[in-house]
């Protein structure tokens, strides 16, 4: 006996006949209504396309009983599976119903993936089954709102399936050749099918379609034409619709030509996929893809606001697009044969083994590290633009481990799920969160969940996890239990700790596991002992239901009344003693009132006290504001939004006008600004522009403080100020031009030569310049002396500069702490916010260092870890053994722990005058 699908496939003509001659009507009404309301050929194509899928739907529900597709014609002598599912579904009035089962399902099943309210399984034999909610589409079938049973997705039929993927309410699925396939919701382009209409039906994803391995589109209707006698009946629907479509789309561009009308280019999706390259992963988020190729390149698609599509922006497409920051570090043009260089974040020999897709988030991994980027937590909230590096917590860098090698990725909502070889399970996000470093810099570490261990495999969707242990035959279950889909019996709507869910007989050797939003799926080939609670509170209510009332004995009343008497006499005890309590509490609050307003008429005395001194306070305020005004000179130019800002003023020919400078070329640019090489006034210069953001008052006083300090210092061994510019938004200090550029570019180009007798030259001027601005009433302070900031001019000479940081010493010695470079920087200024010039004294002896080595300090060490063990550990560079002693022991005593312990200035400068080189 012949099947439905053949007997349906034999009537063909007659229907295609019907189809046919309904779409040539549809055809005609267009062209009439077109004549009295022209629209463009968008809106044209748009409109005939509803209807026509309108009229089809109602056509396919006509003949749904004839296209269903019954189980028994394909489940003959297959070993059969066993699923137990437990949580939630949706009823068709939208109502929760809970609900345990296990049924036994005649097929041998490979895989298993549930979505929000549908659910998806693939056997051996290559097909597709779905079952549950289709408001979307997204079982596959056309015609039905909702299945009971599974049902054969028949498009797919004709297609070897090896990968299936569900999201919150869309599918997908992946032929052994590389084929794509997406139906269901598609509202922000999920499908990556170039629109964002839902999809009834699979439909072949062209953009990840190889044209050197599938079939082209300009012969696709031969090959329909061709193995018409193979296709089911919805793959011959499927065909017949899009025929008439083509047939539709060309009369409309007929008319649109003959009525003179401006028509736009039709939109062709083109394969965005390499020679020999196809797709081997499809992951589904709740409303984005990505697709993993077996070049090791990721493609994404669908809402993009979350940041889950990894291009580092918030932009939602619907077409799949590559992720440049994992493509290869270098490749190849074949037309021009010459290397191009893309932006990727992967190292050398690296490339993406395993992808997967969260609600809001993305995950992937390398054959070195794991990424993930999107809101990857929620408690507390962390949205990462671009990917972050994943550590695990017991271990730096976990591909040197063969155990620690991450075999499994599965993302919920907001957090990830990791199982590595060993059979350890590390989560982080919702339920395990970032470890903070001492410099407040978070490191994304997986912890790993404790109580589980050998355990083979787990999944996740939504806000609960599963996980089995072939070992143990158990599964594992925790997260939220709101649905009662890890144990109904349970009261917690949230289980922190993982639960045994079922405890599998030895026998079952195939587990499969599944999360949808709403219930837990375990598919198994030997039915085992499903595990029913009662709920505790459902019997109470059991036994509190009364009984029917039967006739009593005269002595039964009697001991009931004396039983009550008692009862009552209890009662009045009891009342009285709570009213002895009553009264005594209300006596204790009497009190506490009385304390109160007494500790409140204190409180106003203290208020009128700090009132006084307020006022004391303004007053004494004012008298310094005047005094600070009389010696106001200099006022930022040309900016009212600024007059507040009290500073000194130049000399009139050290204010010098922007345009007057001739700016020639770029020296060096950081985070304070851009330094130029220019020329003002027939002499070269270098002028500072500083990067000031002008709505921030306190940058502004920051400029005008660093240029009072440079005019008051003059020294030879200070670089020389020959003015500024006030004018918004050109804030510059031009300065005297040294031509050997920073003493940090001198000491790294050993094409230098330098005797150590030219070394302790060096030394000795840096000396002398801060010794200027110690032995300054009251000292100055640079706290940022480093060989960066000192120049060298035509004849070696040394000269500080880049007072942004310099201070006058207080008389209380309190400043702020951790000002500086972290390499430069003494363990008091560290750690404490009391220090004296003696700070500069220990950066000091860094540049010796320096100097004496020439080489970077710390080189490979960050900044902050520099820091924590200069203080803690005492941390020093070795000084080389090269090293005269006289320039050791000098280098040594500066960077004494004990900051009285270190040589002063003028010491330093003694010591280097009357040294003798070796």
């Amino acid at each position: 006996m012949s099947s439905p699908s053949r007997q349906f496939i034999n009537s063909s003509g007659k229907n295609q006949y019907a189809q046919s001659e309904l779409q040539q009507k549809y055809f005609n009404l267009e062209q009439k209504q077109t004549k009295q309301n022209p629209y463009n050929e968008g809106q044209m194509k748009q409109i005939s396309l509803n209807k026509l899928s309108n009229q089809n739907q109602k056509y396919n529900q006509q003949h749904q009983h004839q296209q269903s597709y019954q189980n028994q014609d394909f489940v003959e002598n297959v070993q059969p599976s066993y699923l137990t599912s437990q949580g939630s579904r949706k009823q068709s009035d939208q109502q929760m119903v809970s609900f345990i089962s296990q049924i036994q399902i005649s097929l041998n099943i490979v895989q298993i993936c549930a979505g929000d309210n549908h659910v998806i399984i693939l056997d051996d034999q290559f097909r597709v089954f779905s079952q549950g909610s289709n408001n979307y589409g997204q079982l596959g079938i056309v015609g039905q709102s909702y299945l009971d049973k599974f049902s054969c997705i028949e498009v797919l039929l004709n297609y070897q399936i090896q990968q299936i993927s569900c999201g919150s309410d869309f599918s997908f699925a992946l032929s052994t050749k590389g084929e794509v396939f997406s139906w269901g919701q598609n509202c922000k382009g999920q499908l990556g099918l170039g629109t964002n209409q839902n999809v009834q039906i699979p439909t072949l994803v062209e953009s990840l379609f190889n044209k050197q391995t599938q079939l082209k589109i300009s012969d696709r209707t031969q090959i329909r034409s061709q193995s018409s006698e193979k296709v089911s009946s919805q793959q011959y629907h499927l065909f017949n619709r899009t025929e008439s479509l083509d047939k539709l789309f060309k009369g409309l561009d007929k008319f649109a030509a003959d009525n003179n009308l401006i028509t736009s280019s039709k939109y062709e999706i083109t394969s965005i996929l390499e020679v020999g390259e196809q797709v081997s992963k499809i992951s589904c988020g709740s409303l984005h893809t990505l697709a993993l190729t077996t070049h090791g390149k990721i493609y994404s698609t669908g809402y993009g606001e979350s940041f889950a599509l990894g291009h580092g922006d918030e932009k939602s497409t619907n077409i799949f697009n590559e992720i440049k920051l994992f493509s290869t570090t270098t490749k190849k043009s074949e037309k021009s044969k010459s290397i191009i260089e893309t932006t990727s974040i992967l190292c050398e020999g690296e490339y993406v083994e395993d992808i997967s897709c969260g609600l809001v988030h993305s995950v992937c991994q390398t054959n070195k590290r794991m990424f993930f980027w999107g809101i990857t937590s929620e408690q507390p909230l962390n949205i990462s633009q671009h990917p972050q590096e994943i550590l695990l917590e017991d271990l730096v860098q976990p591909q040197d481990n063969y155990q620690q090698k991450i075999i499994e990725i599965q993302c919920g909502q907001a957090f990830t799920l990791l199982l590595t070889r060993g059979g350890n399970v590390y989560a982080i996000g919702k339920f395990q969160g970032e470890m903070p470093q001492k410099d407040r810099t978070p490191v994304h570490v997986a912890r790993r969940v404790r109580p589980l261990s050998f355990i083979s495999k787990i999944c996740v969707n939504g806000s609960h996890c599963l996980a089995y242990s072939k070992d143990q035959k158990k599964v594992y279950g925790w997260g939220n239990n709101q649905y009662g889909q890890l144990d109904s019996g349970v009261p917690q709507q949230t289980i922190m700790t993982p639960i045994e869910m079922a405890n599998l007989n030895d026998n079952n050797q195939t587990v499969l596991l599944s999360c949808g939003g709403y219930t837990s799926y375990i598919i198994t080939d030997q039915p085992y002992q499903i595990k029913q609670k009662l709920n505790k509170q459902n019997q109470m209510q059991v036994q509190q239901i009364p009984t029917s009332p039967t006739k009593r004995s005269n002595e039964e009343i009697e001991m009931f009344r004396t039983k009550l008497e008692n009862n009552k006499k209890q009662l009045i005890q009891t009342n009285n003693e709570l009213q002895r309590q009553i009264d005594q509490i209300t006596q204790e609050i009497y009190l506490m009132t009385q304390k109160e307003e007494e500790s409140q008429n204190e409180v106003k005395k203290l208020k009128n006290l700090i009132q006084q001194q307020e006022k004391e306070l303004n007053f004494y305020n004012k008298q310094i504001q005047q005094t600070v005004n009389s010696n106001i000179k200099f006022k930022i130019q040309n900016s009212e939004k600024f007059k507040d800002v009290k500073s000194r003023t130049f000399q009139p020919n050290l204010e010098i006008k922007f345009q007057d400078l001739e700016i020639q070329n770029k020296i060096t640019e950081g985070g304070y600004g851009i330094i130029y090489k220019a020329k003002w006034r027939e002499i070269v210069v270098a002028v500072k522009k500083f990067k000031i953001d002008y709505n921030n008052e306190q940058q502004i006083v920051e400029f005008v403080n660093e240029c009072n300090a440079m005019e008051a210092l003059r020294h030879p061994n200070i670089v020389l100020f020959l003015g500024a510019c006030t004018e918004v938004p050109n804030f510059s200090i031009v300065m005297e031009y040294c031509q050997r550029g920073s003493l940090w570019s001198l000491l790294q180009n050993h094409s230098v030569p330098l005797t150590w007798d030219d070394r302790r030259k060096i030394a000795l001027d840096i000396a002398k310049g801060v010794f200027f601005l110690h032995s300054s009433k009251p000292p100055i302070i640079h706290r940022d002396l480093k060989s960066l900031n000192v120049l060298v001019d035509d004849n070696f000479r040394c000269k500080l500069t880049d007072f942004g940081w310099t201070r006058v010493k207080p008389q209380n010695n309190y400043m702020t702490n951790k000002i500086g470079t972290y390499q430069w920087m003494a363990p008091e200024v560290i750690n404490t916010f009391y220090y004296t010039e003696k700070a500069d004294v220990f950066s000091y002896s860094i540049i010796l260092w320096e100097i004496a080595s020439r080489e970077p300090p710390y080189r490979g060490i960050k900044g902050d870890v520099v820091a924590e063990k200069v203080f803690s550990e005492n941390l020093r560079p070795i000084i080389p053994p090269s090293t005269p002693k006289f320039f050791s022991s000098l280098i040594q005593q500066c960077w004494e722990a004990n900051p009285d312990n270190r040589p002063s200035f003028k010491e330093i400068v003694k010591y280097l005058e009357v040294m003798i080189i070796e």
